[in-house]
């Protein structure tokens, strides 16, 4: 008789996966004339929605099991992987809107733009499942918090959103549209094949060791997505055989994953409650819930299912199961049938039925407050008793068990009037079955909550392919309209149909068109040899070539400098190939551009003193960064790359203590780079004005240099400065201080800006040890810098003046004055 796969060693499991595995890439290549393909746009959009959707899908289910079972089940590794899963979702869904096809993603989409969230996804997939393999269900570890992990996941999320969407530039191509993938692209997918490599290795040796044979769901998991990325470094087309394949075998991972941490979190816990409830008295009550719970389509009939074991099992009359809602009343999931029907109670309409909400108080208010079980067969003498409603039934025993989820009461179950009282036997089997009714509501709850993200999802995803159809649709009466000449071409070259922009801008007739070579039209004036050579490779290689300029004597309408577009058109439908060749007469446009550009060489040769004086601020502003924040960020890299190490060597209490320091260092790197940009211009100065400035630059370098006492006095009205004057009298204040507090050594500053005798006047004075001011201002220190030469240009250049008094050992003043009616 054969086995069965749960019966396989895990050698065999993992041997036939690799088999099965490798058997459809196999096919393929025995087969390529069948089965390399290239699948036109719209249908592969379509395809790559529902793989991506389905396993985004997949990705927040497992965070959603991960995330909200980790009460009960305590499994940090299924927390680990959901909240990396969470992570997973939202990059594979910002690569699905990335796709090209898609309505723009906020900045255009294209092939690269969507490659690049993939190499991102997967390099960070590769990482959390190779870190995944050294954390248990059950070993304490600090830092694998919910709180810390989310944040991790939506930070990693939010870096890689912005930095390819926003600062495309800055980040490594992956796909160039005519050519394929770029090393870099193929070389990311060989490190996370590694990675994964990596991560079976050590998953296999944990399995060894510890003997978790649920281990082996992942395992065969890493094997089919090491198979995923071999498939995405070989393909050369967005939309080829080998991309269809590659998203298959990500969605079979994924499945299996999701089987994996379905097991851990949401299964395995259920089964540990089975096997105490084999232990308790209420042994076949507690495996009938569980049985139910598979069975039930609904969370309000597995809500009756569970009171009815209830009552059985406590030989009840009534009873009913209530939860602990937002509003801080309870509110029905069941009541049974008999309790319904003994009521007597009528709501408004004057039907009887039970309330939606229960005020906290009485006996099964006590239950909820105290989260303690509560038994009372003379229920009307109990001190908790608020007695009963007219025409509620009869209470002559009472029994309340609360459910507890993390600690805290979410709800209680309440039977009542069992023959001769309720007895500690009843309490002990009511309190044994409370943790499955919750764990089955739960699990009833979790299920409903996917099926329901299953259809939003569903019909998300419809309304995107109808969108996408309408897009398309809309598109093609565009082409219809445009007015650019537009020329359809057979795979043999000659002319299917034009628009009639291109019959007039190129003065031809279509009798003398259509059917004709594209070089013979219009006394062989497009008979253009570079032209020639790419339209010829378009049909054969499927390529196509974009703003290809041509600068051509045409007989008919003169010289013209053209932009040419030619792309593959393939109609499924029929058969055939033919070719779209788009014209763009940029003549008008050049012209105006070299006009553009001797304005610019005058306009450069204007501005170059200007980039002069700019280049001496970047130069400063380099230097901080270099010297400061660089520094910082240099040695957060090296505790970051500690830490990792000693994780991965094992020392994990020495790799938390490095994270954490480089932590503290990160946040140094913050507040040197918040210092930097208040340096470059404080928000206050545009919003306030400078007297206001003044103060709050004052109050900010006492603040960081609290030995440095400043006196402040203000002689005019903001009004009475002018607004180019500001920024200037700000630079030369923060320069001036700038070497008080790098060289005077000085602990008083006194600073006054005021209005005389027709001047605005800004004055600086210190009492520090001062310097000699030939020495000081000489080429040579001049290069080094104090800023001293920095105001006098910024004075002068703003029309006024800057003196500099100083001595040694005497302190040192400076003097900036504008004439009062200067505008700047």
């Amino acid at each position: 008789m054969p086995k069965t796969i749960r019966e396989l060693s895990p050698g065999t499991v993992l041997a036939g996966t690799l088999i099965l595995s490798a058997l459809p890439l196999l096919i393929v290549e025995l087969f390529p004339a069948r089965l390399k393909f290239v699948v036109d746009a719209p249908p592969y959009i379509v395809f790559h929605n529902i793989a991506e959707f389905f396993s985004i899908m997949v990705s927040l289910s497992m965070f959603g099991m991960g995330w909200f079972t980790y009460d009960q089940s305590k499994n940090r590794h299924a927390l680990f992987l959901g909240t990396a899963f969470l992570a997973i979702g939202l990059m594979d869904f910002m690569h699905s809107m990335g796709m090209a096809g898609m309505p723009d993603f906020f900045t255009p989409n294209h092939p690269n733009k969507s490659t690049q969230f993939w190499v991102a996804v997967r390099l960070f997939q590769g990482a959390a499942f190779l870190a995944s393999a050294f954390v248990y269900p059950d070993r304490p570890i600090r830092w694998l918090s919910k709180k810390v992990l989310m944040s991790s996941s939506l930070l990693v999320s939010m870096l890689v959103f912005t930095a390819i969407t926003f600062f495309p530039a800055y980040m490594p191509t992956t796909f160039v549209p005519g050519v394929g993938l770029t090393p870099f692209k193929k070389i990311s997918e060989y490190v996370v094949i590694v990675l994964l490599g990596a991560a079976g290795i050590v998953y296999w040796r944990r399995m060894a060791r510890t003997g978790e044979r649920l281990l082996i769901y992942y395992l065969t998991a890493f094997v089919i997505c090491i198979f995923s990325e071999l498939v995405f470094a070989f393909y050369t087309r967005v939309y080829d055989t080998y991309n269809v394949l590659g998203h298959i075998y990500k969605v079979a991972a994924f499945s299996l994953i999701y089987y994996g941490v379905y097991k851990a979190s949401v299964k395995a816990p259920y089964l540990k409650l089975r096997e105490v409830g084999e232990k308790l008295t209420g042994e076949k009550a507690i495996n009938r819930i569980f049985e139910k719970a598979l069975n039930c389509d609904t969370e309000e009939e597995l809500g009756r299912m569970c009171l009815a074991v209830a009552e059985e099992l406590t030989d009840s009359k009534f009873g009913f199961i209530d939860e602990l809602g937002p509003d801080g009343c309870l509110h029905d999931i069941a009541i049974s049938d008999p309790g319904w029907e003994l009521c007597a109670m009528d709501d408004k309409t004057g039907h009887r039925r039970p309330l939606e909400a229960f005020k906290i108080h009485g006996l099964y208010g006590q239950v909820v407050l105290e989260g303690k079980s509560l038994l009372a067969n003379d229920p009307a003498s109990h001190p908790a008793s608020i007695g009963i409603p007219d025409g509620h039934p009869q209470l002559k025993a009472f029994l309340g068990v609360p459910l507890i989820q993390g600690g805290k009461t979410i709800g209680l179950v309440v039977v009542g009037n069992r023959e001769g009282g309720y007895r500690p036997e009843q309490q002990e089997s009511l309190e044994a079955l409370a943790p499955a009714i919750l764990q089955a509501l739960l699990r009833k709850r979790t299920e409903e909550e996917l099926g329901r993200y299953r259809q939003e999802l569903e019909i998300r995803v419809e309304e995107r392919t109808r969108e996408l159809q309408e897009a398309q649709r809309y598109a093609q009466s565009i082409v219809e309209t445009i007015r650019e000449p537009l020329v359809v071409l057979g795979a043999d070259l000659r002319v299917v149909s034009a628009n009639s922009a291109f019959y007039t801008s190129f003065k031809v007739t279509p009798p003398k068109t259509e059917g004709q070579f594209i070089y013979d039209i219009g006394n062989r004036q497009w008979n253009i040899p570079r032209l020639r050579a790419l339209l010829e490779e378009i049909v054969p290689t499927n390529t196509y070539f974009q703003d290809f300029e041509v600068d051509h004597e045409f007989p008919s309408i003169g010289r013209r400098d053209m932009l040419l577009n030619a792309r593959r058109i393939y109609q499924e439908g029929k058969g055939t190939q033919m070719i779209l060749l788009a014209v763009q007469d940029i003549t008008e446009h050049k012209r105006a551009d070299e006009a553009l550009r001797e304005s610019e060489r005058r306009l450069r040769d204007l501005s170059s003193q200007l980039l002069v004086s700019q280049e001496n601020e970047r130069r400063k502003i380099a230097g901080e960064i270099h010297d400061g924040l660089g520094q910082v960020l240099s040695s957060a890299k090296f505790k970051l790359e500690d830490g990792i190490k000693q994780t991965i060597e094992g020392s994990l209490d020495q790799g938390a203590a490095s994270l954490k320091l480089s932590l503290s260092i990160l946040q140094e790197a913050i507040d040197e780079a918040r210092r930097i940009q208040l340096d470059l211009r404080p928000a206050i100065l545009d919003d306030l004005g400078i007297v206001a400035t003044l103060s709050w630059f004052s109050r900010r370098l006492q603040t960081t240099h609290p030995e440095i006492r400043i006196e402040q006095e203000t002689g005019i009205r903001e009004e009475e400065i002018p607004e180019a004057l500001k920024t200037v009298i700000y630079r030369i204040l923060q320069e001036a201080f700038n070497n008080v507090v790098k060289y005077s050594q000085a602990d008083l500053v006194h600073l006054s800006l005021s209005k005389a005798n027709g001047t605005i006047e800004l004055t600086i004075r210190d009492n520090g040890r001062g310097f000699d001011l030939a020495e000081v201002t000489s080429p040579e220190r001049t290069r080094k810098g104090l800023g001293l030469t920095s105001m006098r240009e910024r004075a002068n250049l703003s029309g006024g003046s800057c003196r500099i008094e100083s001595s040694k050992g005497t302190g040192t003043v400076i003097r900036a004055s504008w004439p009062l009616g200067h505008r700047g």
